[in-house]
């Protein structure tokens, strides 16, 4: 990890416009995350962590074969509300995952594809592919979380209501984080993780988030605190985890 880098960055901010990177969703009736779009020969599945929707044990294996449990998700929402802004309104598509045509999943990887009917290519969302992902780990200073945090939903004390989530569904957040790998790193795991070194803004929602770099780089998992990180205190920033985008290809093209 020899690359230096500005603690200045990776403050969470306001997109300008909504890149269509990513969408909005509610699991179950109250549970709000992100989710995107990937497409293969089987069709576009929405994609989004798996614990949003079904109960999980994220784990990371570490270089001398054991496993470190990073958390444990319970929930089980199978009913999935999906929102695509349509110039300045939302349209709604909900699918449920235990009826779904094609649902990809394992518990060992927490990413899930649920095969969609819409073409999210009308509304001017990206739809990524195998091409999109590159199997060698990213080497950019700053990779970027774009998703929909706490502030671009309603208040989490409404009750999921469809209208009132038309009305005022905001922005999706870009937040920016320090990439800790380079070249020399060994080509790691599942699950990595990235460095913002603010630490500040909502994280509640960004779960199923694409990762941005130069391509595809992952879905975003969940936040810890982390030690002490170029001279930093302990507690001034949070480590990002995310699984790796190549999972996509085990899950959804195989």
């Amino acid at each position: 990890m020899s690359k230096s880098r500005s603690l200045s960055s990776g403050q969470p901010e306001r997109a300008e416009v909504d890149a269509k990177v990513s969408c909005p969703i509610v699991c179950g009736d109250y549970y709000r995350a992100t989710g995107f779009f990937f497409k293969t020969d089987a069709g576009t599945f929405l994609v989004t962590a798996r614990h949003n929707v079904l109960p999980t044990e994220l784990s990371q294996r570490l270089p001398d074969g054991q496993s470190q449990t990073i958390f444990t998700s319970e929930r089980t929402l199978p009913e999935i509300t999906i929102y695509l802004r349509n110039d300045a309104d939302w349209d709604v598509f909900q699918t449920d995952i235990r009826e779904a045509e094609d649902v990809r999943q394992t518990p060992d990887i927490d990413v899930i594809g649920v095969l969609v009917d819409f073409d999210p290519t009308e509304y001017g969302y990206c739809v990524w592919t195998e091409d999109d992902i590159i199997s060698e780990p990213p080497t950019e200073d700053e990779i970027d979380v774009v998703g929909y945090d706490g502030i671009s939903f309603p208040s989490p004390e409404q009750e999921h209501d469809v209208d009132i989530y038309r009305r005022q569904l905001g922005l999706p957040r870009k937040l920016s984080l320090m990439n800790p790998l380079d070249s020399t790193d060994p080509m790691p795991t599942i699950v990595l993780a990235g460095v913002d070194p603010g630490a500040e803004g909502e994280y509640t929602g960004l779960s199923g988030s694409p990762i941005l770099g130069e391509s595809l780089v992952g879905i975003h998992a969940g936040d810890s605190g982390v030690g002490p990180i170029d001279g930093m205190k302990s507690g001034d920033a949070n480590r990002v985890i995310y699984s790796r985008a190549e999972v996509l290809l085990e899950l959804l093209t195989e």
